[in-house]
């Protein structure tokens, strides 16, 4: 029988090989430069009330940013004067954040979800079928699953009855074959006002676009610039993987996600830490997606939007050179 695993040591060899982090969240700072093409410079928003570091950012559904530190625990909600809230989540490899629902993260081993409280409490602990990647709030009492590898992309799964009832997004399945893959590393956004869900593969570049009924409403293709180095790596995996009549998942974020106040989704495709220069990606309904290069004072992947606002933020241990924590206005 083939053992299937999530591979954590190959996930760290891999970020230690290319110079990355081994986080929850994982870390691949681009070195190409972005492509030659007209630059639009972001104009100065507010300045951020000092220097960010997040395994992961986020809106709160009022209006504030969020941050999770995976090495830390911890969940800061930062108001306008600072720090407004805090909160501790041990255990988890992926978190959301709500104002009136509190935390949700994926935690066991990716095998379970949990519902925490403001206080601190785990109102509920919902072990899984499957492993999961990521979570996201979709209502009070609704979260989106992100399976690592399954034949949905996403699951809506009822926090009172602990069922999923609803797979969605239909994609290849699960491998089964001894060998090194890829497990999905789906970012996910939630527009509850419009009643849409955005998700973009981290590693492929596929965005998907759905409605709170599951129906898809539209599919687009980017580049990750990272992919094919990431792919020689993976082949080298497999040989190792195959030998041992072993399936590895190892999990690579890359690219992420953020939603303006416009509806719109937002991701950064390329970036040079040394200029500052950056590629980013606009998906709007009923468009094709949008190219929009920016020169910033500096720029990673690890990014969300709050209101028009373009937040970067540099993960847990980043190197000293390439920490880069910034806020600038979206560009038109």
């Amino acid at each position: 029988m083939n053992a299937l695993r999530h591979a954590p040591l190959a996930a760290m060899l891999a970020w230690a090989i290319l110079g990355g982090d081994a986080t929850a969240a994982g870390r691949l700072e681009a070195t190409r430069p972005s492509p030659p093409a007209a630059e639009v410079t972001g104009t100065d928003a507010r300045n951020l009330a000092g220097p960010l570091e997040a395994t992961r950012l986020g809106q709160d559904g009022a209006g504030n940013l969020w941050t999770w530190n995976g090495d830390t625990a911890e969940v800061v909600v930062l108001g306008e004067d600072g720090p407004a809230a805090r909160l501790e989540i041990s255990g988890a490899s992926a978190v959301d954040i709500h104002h009136a629902w509190g935390g949700v993260a994926v935690v066991d081993h990716e095998r379970a979800v949990a519902i925490v409280s403001w206080d601190g409490t785990i109102r509920q602990r919902i072990p899984l079928a499957v492993a999961v990647k990521n979570v996201a709030w979709l209502g009070p009492n609704e979260v989106l699953i992100a399976p690592a590898a399954h034949e949905y992309l996403i699951g809506r799964l009822d926090v009172e009855t602990g069922e999923v009832t609803k797979w969605f997004g239909p994609v290849e399945p699960p491998p089964s074959s001894p060998g090194a893959y890829f497990a999905r590393t789906t970012v996910l956004q939630v527009d509850r006002q419009q009643e849409r869900i955005h998700a973009l593969d981290s590693l492929r570049g596929e965005y998907r676009f759905f409605d709170f009924a599951g129906q898809e409403l539209a599919t687009h293709q980017i580049e990750n610039p990272r992919r094919a180095e990431l792919e020689a790596w993976l082949r080298e995996v497999d040989a190792t993987a195959k030998a041992n009549r072993a399936v590895d998942l190892p999990a690579m974020w890359v690219l992420k996600l953020g939603l303006d106040e416009k509806g719109r989704a937002w991701t950064v495709q390329s970036c040079d830490p040394a200029s500052g220069r950056a590629v980013l990606v606009r998906f709007e309904p009923g468009r094709q997606p949008a190219s929009v290069p920016i020169v910033l004072d500096c720029c990673t992947y690890n990014m969300t939007i709050q209101g028009m606002n373009l937040i970067m933020a540099p993960i847990p241990r980043t190197a000293v050179d390439r920490r880069c924590s910034t806020e600038r206005r979206l560009p038109e």
